[in-house]
């Protein structure tokens, strides 16, 4: 995928809200105000799909915790309808075997409301299982050290641009994208805001439209857009 600046219709792959994600710093609202300000046509709220948010979550059915965790994303949602910003929704996973993150698209609600049991799989049971239900698995920051480790066996792609400004030293874009090629995977980029600061500043552009998460996929698999850095 070719990496650029110029103008198309931008899509936000990675953004996390306060209201889910402990680290995040910006409310769901304030995230799609934001992003359609920045010119974006596409919002994926990928707030953190961790043990630790569902353990704080008490007394709750799995379905009551669900409606927890998307409390930032219909925040954001409801807001980015004012603006004509779509606003999608894709959980950044943790799972409990390993320290990587992986981004999920294009999942529906039944599937994480017939899995609560997800994040106790191993990576390899995660993976198919991601895969046997249509959804995309992309590693968000391979290689992020000292947390991240590279699993291109397990992904379709690799999240080659993490534009996060407090994340930059730490990230070895050249062996990503390396290791991406090498491995024959999909190559995508984003800004995983949490601050003010870090929106905008990455993501992936397309000629057409991205209303769906099927789209996304779609126009990932075919490589036909290109990546949004601006460091």
């Amino acid at each position: 995928m070719e990496e650029t600046t110029r103008e198309l219709y931008k899509v936000e792959t990675h953004a996390h809200t306060a209201e889910v994600s402990s680290c995040g710093h910006i409310g769901g609202a304030e995230l799609a105000r934001m992003y359609a300000e920045a010119g974006y046509s596409t919002l994926f709220i990928t707030d953190h799909f961790y043990r630790s948010f569902f353990e704080k979550q008490e007394n709750m059915t799995w379905t009551e915790k669900l409606a927890e965790y998307k409390k930032g994303y219909l925040a954001a949602k409801a807001e980015g309808e004012k603006y004509g910003l779509c606003v999608l929704w894709a959980p950044e996973m943790r799972l409990d075997c390993c320290p990587n993150d992986y981004l999920v698209y294009g999942l529906p609600d039944s599937f994480y409301e017939a899995h609560p049991e997800i994040l106790s799989l191993d990576l390899p049971e995660f993976s198919t299982l991601v895969r046997e239900n249509g959804g995309m698995l992309i590693q968000a920051h391979p290689t992020r050290a000292p947390k991240s480790g590279p699993t291109p066996e397990a992904v379709e792609g690799f999240e080659i641009r993490n534009t996060n400004p407090r994340h930059m030293e730490k990230t070895d874009f050249e062996l990503c994208e390396r290791l991406a090629a090498e491995y024959g995977l999909l190559q995508v980029g984003g800004s995983d805001a949490h601050r003010p600061e870090d929106v905008g500043r990455g993501g992936v552009a397309f000629s057409t439209p991205i209303l769906t998460a099927a789209d996304y996929i779609l126009a990932v698999r075919a490589e036909s857009g290109c990546i949004l850095c601006s460091i």
